[in-house]
């Protein structure tokens, strides 16, 4: 198959739309470090935690915490369920 010059050019303007938009989605998705102590799923997290700032919410007095890598971050990196 040959492909031709406006197909590539296509392709590679698609490529970089595709990975400015990865770029922006780890930007959101990034790792937040807190040593304090925060509740996940009912369970308490003492000392250093690693969380997803973005999926993590704040509901009241409580914060209920996404681990990082979260679900966006392990689909953009291939990882199963």
């Amino acid at each position: 198959m040959r492909f031709t010059t406006e197909y590539v050019r296509k392709a590679l303007e698609r490529l970089k739309i595709a990975e400015s938009a990865i770029e922006r989605i780890r930007e959101l998705h990034k790792p937040y470090e807190d040593t304090n102590q925060h509740y996940v799923k009912d369970s308490v997290l003492h000392g250093v935690t690693i969380w997803c700032y973005e999926c993590s919410v704040e509901q009241g007095m409580e914060e209920y915490l996404t681990p990082y890598p979260c679900p966006t971050i392990k689909a953009l990196d291939g990882e199963q369920k």
